[in-house]
Order: C-alpha cells, then structure tokens, then sequence
C-alpha cells in the first residue's frame, strides 16, 4: 500500500489509481441524492472508472491532475476530489469533484478531508483555489462558504447528465489577496465572461 501524500488524524489523503476503482465505485454509488440533484440519475455502473480517467478539456490548460481519497481510521474510503493543478493560469487549483460519504456527512469527516487537501496543495504551490458549486445544492453552498470560498462568477446552462444548472464558481483566497488580483490570474472567471 502505498504511503499516504498526507496523514492528519482522523484520516490520511492518498492518491488513488485505477487499483481503487472498485472502492471508488462503492463511495460514488453511495451518494445517491448528490447524482439525482446533480445529473438527475444515480451514479451509473462504470461511473468510478469515468472518473478516474477525467481529464479538463482541451481548452482548458492545466499541468497536472490528481485523484484523491480520505481514507478513515478504520481503513474505509470516506471521501473522494479530483484535484488539478494550474488550471487555467499558474498557482490556480481547481477541486473538481468534492464528495463524503452520505453516512460520514455532519460528522466533521468534509472538513478534515477539506482541511487535508488545501494543506497538501499548499505545500504543492498553490496559491488560489477555484471550484464550481450547483446553485440548490445546498449543502454544497453551504459548506463551501463555511470554508471561507466567495463567489467570483456564475454560469448558466451547465449540463450535467440529464440536467442543466446554474453553477457558481467560488476562490479561496489567500489572506492579504483581492478577487480582483485572482480575476487578473484567470479572466475566464470574470462576471460574464464566456
């Protein structure tokens, strides 16, 4: 097994493979009312694979791309992120996909693993991190702006599976730093950029 990227109790952050692939596909396949709100379907068979071989588009310049796991105490994995690094300009990090097992969730396991990860990207170079939030996820908003995130856009007509949203782009801003010094990093979050 290979050694954690970092280990925080109550958890450790690992870097997942195509070894977890079953493991992931049980996690994905748990959070059954994340994918009804956000694709209108729950996680299809495959879903995990999917996931591990995501990548941003080509249109999107990023340099490296990470698949993370919170793995608990007891050895379970209780959360996943796709993490990518220099995304869109150098010092950005995207956190692609966010999600904690629905029985772990109001027990502090999101913010551990939260916590993790920005100490770990931190210590990669990030400097700001952007991520998208589905406007009526609630809970998503929530705990994003519980972890300091201000919203910097919005996009209309995002398509998820069967359904389109709203999606808010929300940075996390290092102290000291405007979201107007971010804007200058990444003009594609401006307010009604395309």
């Amino acid at each position: 097994m290979p050694a954690p990227l970092l280990a925080t109790p109550p958890g450790q952050l690992i870097c997942l493979d195509h070894g977890h692939v079953d493991e992931l596909q049980a996690l994905l396949a748990a959070n059954v009312a994340y994918y009804l709100l956000a694709t209108g379907a729950p996680a299809t068979e495959g879903e995990a694979l999917r996931e591990m071989d995501s990548r941003p588009p080509d249109t999107m310049p990023y340099e490296a791309v990470w698949k993370l796991g919170w793995r608990g105490e007891d050895g379970r994995l209780l959360g996943f992120a796709q993490v990518i690094a220099g995304l869109l300009a150098p010092l950005v990090w995207h956190i692609g996909f966010f999600l904690v097992r629905p029985d772990c969730q109001h027990q502090g396991v999101g913010r551990a693993f939260h916590s993790a990860l920005l100490d770990w990207m931190r210590a990669q170079g990030a400097r700001w991190i952007r991520l998208g939030v589905i406007v009526g996820n609630a809970r998503g908003e929530d705990f994003w702006q519980r972890c300091g995130y201000r919203e910097a856009r919005r996009r209309e007509n995002v398509t998820m599976g069967r359904l389109k949203h709203t999606i808010r782009t929300l940075v996390l801003l290092p102290e000291g730093d405007s979201l107007a010094e971010y804007l200058r990093q990444v003009p594609r979050d401006h307010p009604g950029s395309d």
